[in-house]
């Protein structure tokens, strides 16, 4: 079926994608006559606590990877310039050809680097959860971020303003370590999604790109998404994400409700994924 049949003979499911009509399972009967929800970003301002004790006591043992790998005496030299914040979905924190104010640390958060186009289109390049941070080479070498860093799943962030990190006398070497082999890491990951997003398949990709997110947040969790959300991700239409994830639920991989996406059958998705999945692959022991 091409794009614009899709379309056409097709209903709303939960987070705005349409389907065609006659698949089963998608829970329409549960959603009010002409309710629409597509993807819009939150503009909340993210809040930083005012105080190091406040900090102290919202932290109680970082849960990024790359904070948690250090020794107690270096976060504690740390956390009087810790923040933590809740991020929400579609949050922009770091525009293009700006200086990042701040380092993030992912904790329960997915963070994206994201490439837009002057016609109002764009790819997602990069995505870090709580295995790494976005931020450091910028703080780092004094350079402007060439990618917009967006929130891709709700959740929160310890961060650090780039003026403290710098007025450190005595950056814990094991830090610098961390982020030098995570920035490498992103490179890497950047070269690779660039081929992917040239040459595999819409299906493909975002069976890749599911499988990405649900590592870093668990293969118990739903996967927020909508129709927008997705198709900003991938560099395509939203006709086209239309059909690849109904590919997907047809194949019973995956089942599309309201706001959301939950992963039915992994392996199968695995198999489904273009070959890019088993080189980004991460192991942060979900389950």
């Amino acid at each position: 079926m091409d794009e614009g049949t899709a379309k056409h003979n097709s209903h709303k499911w939960g987070f705005g994608i349409d389907l065609p009509a006659g698949l089963s399972g998608l829970g329409a009967k549960d959603i009010p006559p002409g309710a629409r929800t597509e993807f819009t970003p939150k503009h909340t301002k993210t809040q930083y606590p005012s105080s190091p004790a406040e900090v102290r006591k919202k932290s109680v043992g970082p849960r990024n990877v790359i904070l948690a790998t250090l020794n107690p005496s270096d976060i504690q030299r740390l956390e009087p310039h810790f923040a933590t914040a809740h991020l929400h979905i579609g949050e922009v924190i770091g525009e293009i050809s700006a200086r990042p104010a701040r380092v993030w640390f992912p904790e329960t958060c997915v963070l994206s680097l994201a490439v837009p186009m002057n016609g109002g289109g764009g790819a997602v390049v990069s995505i870090v959860g709580r295995e790494g941070a976005l931020g450091y080479r910028n703080a780092d070498c004094e350079v402007t971020t060439l990618a917009r860093l967006v929130v891709q799943v709700p959740g929160t962030a310890i961060s650090i303003s780039v003026a403290a990190l710098r007025a450190l006398p005595d950056v814990p070497r094991g830090l610098l370590v961390s982020l030098r082999r995570h920035a490498e890491t992103m490179f890497a990951q950047v070269a690779q999604i660039a081929g992917c997003n040239a040459l595999h398949p819409a299906e493909a990709r975002l069976a890749r790109f599911l499988l990405e997110i649900q590592d870093r947040i668990g293969r118990h969790a739903a996967i927020p998404a909508t129709q927008e959300h997705l198709a900003s991700v991938l560099g395509v239409q939203r006709t086209t994400i239309t059909a690849s994830a109904a590919a997907l639920q047809r194949a019973g991989l995956i089942n599309c409700r309201r706001g959301a996406i939950e992963i039915l059958n992994r392996s199968g998705l695995e198999e489904f994924a273009c070959e890019c999945y088993s080189v980004l692959r991460l192991d942060l022991g979900s389950s």
